[in-house]
């Protein structure tokens, strides 16, 4: 068994990261450097996982039309379709890829069992 104390970073350790985002912000704005610009030069080409999909999609979707930022404060039906409408739309427009259809009860069902085994 893994020791979970081990394996999760230290305050020190975060309070370090956090240090490192701020120097990182204060010399991009030292050299004049946006975010918007940052963003822009920012590609990250690695496959796509359900974080990043989460995370970098649905997130900032999701926040920019309902102004929610946790999925957990999404209404249950009429905001998920609304957020997953203009998801496929996109990705049928932009990236010509649709996406799958929204699971059913079922389908989560089989997959739970699925995952057990």
């Amino acid at each position: 068994m893994i020791d979970q104390k081990q394996d999760k970073r230290t305050d020190q350790q975060n309070k370090a990261l956090h240090l490192f985002f701020q120097l990182l912000a204060d010399e991009l704005n030292r050299e004049g450097k946006s975010m918007s610009l940052v963003l822009q030069k920012f590609i990250l080409d690695a496959p796509a996982t359900k974080y990043m999909i989460k995370e970098l999609v649905w997130k900032p979707l999701q926040e920019s039309m309902l102004g929610k930022k946790s999925t957990t404060e999404l209404l249950k039906k009429e905001e998920i379709d609304k957020i997953y409408d203009a998801l496929n739309k996109f990705m049928a427009e932009e990236l010509e890829v649709s996406c799958p259809p929204f699971p059913s009860l079922e389908e989560q069902s089989f997959v739970e069992k699925y995952d057990e085994k």
